[in-house]
This record gives structure tokens, C-alpha cells and sequence, in this order.
């Protein structure tokens, strides 16, 4: 396969006291839905509405994304407010996401209790709809909590840095 073009990917070998297992390591994949930082032609305005919502603080996203260019190969606070936004950004779809099964789940519960001795009954899943998605929804919730109070810090510290922010 020399001339086909295809990259190989070197292999990864996890050896266990029963087998051991060989498979192919993934492709890195880019750092983020963000463009090559030396590049400004496409770059994407930075939502900072979390922010504003946790924080009480307004960024200016223009500013944000200037200072992201400013020097691109190190990591500085611009980087990691993007990150803490991004990150706080999937986790509240994450959460939902989980938001409307359950909504769902607990409707149907309510139908079943409603409904009449004629009346059309759902099916309702029985393998315990709030220990099935409950767990999860909980983990999302301490994350999401961490998440804010970094945020929060992160945007203490730009503000102070830059005076153009201004609280709400």
C-alpha cells in the first residue's frame, strides 16, 4: 500500500492476565471547531452570552478574538475563556439533550395515573427511568457547576485586564 495515499495509523496494544488486544490509534483530530489561529479569514465570533448570564459580565467578542490572535502559539487567557465557554457551551446540550427523554418518561407516568378505565394507557419503560438517565444528569450538573465557577474566574481576571468589559 505504498502508493495509495493512506496514512497508516500506528498501533496500540493493551495486554490484559487473559488476552491482548491490537487495534489501530485514531487519527488526531483538530483542537476544536476553530480555524488554523494564524489564519483570521473565517474566524468564527466567539459566543460570550455565558458570560453574561453566570458571570454579570460583557466581553466583547471582537476583543476576545483579537487577543485569540495576538499570539497564537501560546496558551494565554483569551485561549482559555474560549475553552471554558466552549466547554460550558456542550455541556448545557448535553444536559438538554437528557432534558427531554425524561420530560418524556414522566409524562407517560402521569398519562398512566390520569388515564380512565377506557382510556388508551402508554407503555411505560420499566427499567427505571430516573436510575437509567438520573446518574448522568447529576454528573452534568456538578460539571456544569465547576464549569461556572471557572468561568467566573476566568472573567474576573479579564475584566481586570481589559476595561472595555463591563458589568451588567
Amino acid at each position: 500500500m505504498a502508493g495509495t495515499g493512506r496514512r497508516r495509523t500506528p498501533l496500540t496494544r493493551t495486554t490484559s492476565a487473559d488476552h491482548t488486544t491490537t487495534r489501530a490509534r485514531p487519527a488526531p483530530r483538530p483542537a476544536g471547531p476553530f480555524p488554523d489561529p494564524n489564519s483570521r479569514k473565517g474566524t468564527p465570533v466567539i459566543d460570550t452570552r455565558l458570560a453574561a448570564k453566570y458571570c454579570r459580565e460583557r466581553i466583547n467578542p471582537q476583543h476576545l478574538a483579537e487577543a485569540l490572535h495576538a499570539d497564537p502559539g501560546t496558551p494565554t487567557l483569551a485561549t482559555e475563556l474560549r475553552t471554558a465557554l466552549t466547554a460550558l457551551e456542550m455541556t448545557e446540550g448535553f444536559i438538554a439533550g437528557l432534558i427531554t427523554p425524561l420530560d418524556r418518561s414522566l409524562r407517560d407516568v402521569e398519562q398512566v395515573l390520569a388515564a380512565g378505565r377506557h382510556d388508551q394507557i402508554p407503555l411505560i419503560e420499566n427499567t427505571g427511568v430516573l436510575h437509567a438517565r438520573g446518574p448522568r444528569l447529576d454528573a452534568l450538573l456538578a460539571r456544569r457547576a465547576a464549569q461556572i465557577d471557572h468561568l467566573r474566574s476566568l472573567t474576573r481576571l479579564w475584566a481586570a485586564e481589559h476595561p472595555d468589559t463591563t458589568p451588567q
